[in-house]
């Protein structure tokens, strides 16, 4: 529930008097998390590691030029998305700084505003969009992660301190 709770949708998870949110707040797009979890407490050298990283689609959006004046009024509709899509782009450059371009793949198509909002989202347009993108992508992904064969999956279970 807690992973699902994007503020401005849905309530917050409540558990054990802590109240979680969607971790799309602070790391939209959680791909150097997972390097840094991969290359830290797992010991995986950044030379094994390729990234393919999949958005939800980033809108085309018009930005007033009163954002350059700044104040709080004309940011305010503006801000959250973009500090999300910010994040996200950052979160990128830096893992393809690290890993190198070529062994990053970053997937998050463009769309008119509007067409793929979390709150009204039409299934046939989406799944035509996902087969439109698979086409698109599929000659890159084959590209980038043919010759690359990831070890199996072992959990990873710190051991309880005693």
């Amino acid at each position: 529930m807690a992973t699902t709770a994007a503020p401005t949708y849905l309530p917050a998870m409540h558990l054990d008097g802590i109240r979680l949110v969607d971790g799309g707040i602070w790391a939209n797009n959680p791909c150097m998390v997972d390097m840094t979890e991969a290359a830290g407490p797992l010991g995986i050298p950044l030379s094994a590691i390729k990234v393919l990283s999949l958005g939800t689609t980033t809108e085309l959006r018009h930005r007033h030029q009163r954002l350059g004046n700044g104040g709080l009024l004309p940011w305010a509709t503006d801000a959250v998305e973009l500090l999300m899509r910010s994040q996200s782009g950052s979160a990128t450059k830096q893992l393809r700084h690290l890993l190198g371009r070529k062994n990053v793949l970053r997937i998050d198509p463009t769309v008119a505003p509007g067409l793929m909002t979390l709150d009204r989202i039409d299934a046939g347009y989406l799944i035509g969009r996902a087969g439109e993108a698979s086409r698109q992508y599929s000659p890159d992904i084959a590209a980038a992660f043919t010759d690359h064969l990831a070890a199996p999956y072992t959990p990873f279970h710190p051991r309880k301190k005693a």
